[in-house]
């Protein structure tokens, strides 16, 4: 659905929380 560079940048906001 979403781009790749989309889901990592998403992944990566998740974690820093």
């Amino acid at each position: 659905m979403f781009p790749r560079h989309v889901f990592r940048v998403m992944n990566k906001e998740i974690f820093r929380t």
